[in-house]
């Protein structure tokens, strides 16, 4: 029998436990979960290199996409980005 009370809601799980009775607290993907860093709100690196690779011209590859679009997604507002960095960002996603 399968135990269904880990699977991620990103997953495709539900959350719901085989039994019924014992819901477990969702989680994130890792992808998705914060770094140390973004937990002390030390991203000033990272920023700086999302931001140089958006504006460097070059087209992203799918992870860069993936992984910056995660970011704009979820974690946004640990990183502050003006309005200008994120149209630049989303511009650079969306080549």
């Amino acid at each position: 029998m399968e135990d269904t009370t880990k699977k991620s809601i990103i997953s495709g799980g539900d959350g719901a436990s085989s039994s019924g009775t014992d819901t477990p607290e969702p989680t994130l993907a890792p992808q998705l979960q914060l770094t140390p860093q973004e937990k002390t709100g030390d991203v000033g690196d990272k920023k700086a290199d999302i931001l140089s690779l958006v504006r460097s011209g070059k087209a992203l590859t799918p992870e860069q996409k993936g992984e910056i679009g995660g970011i704009m997604l979820t974690k946004a507002h640990i990183y502050n980005f003006t309005e200008e960095e994120r149209t630049d960002i989303f511009e650079a996603i969306s080549k």
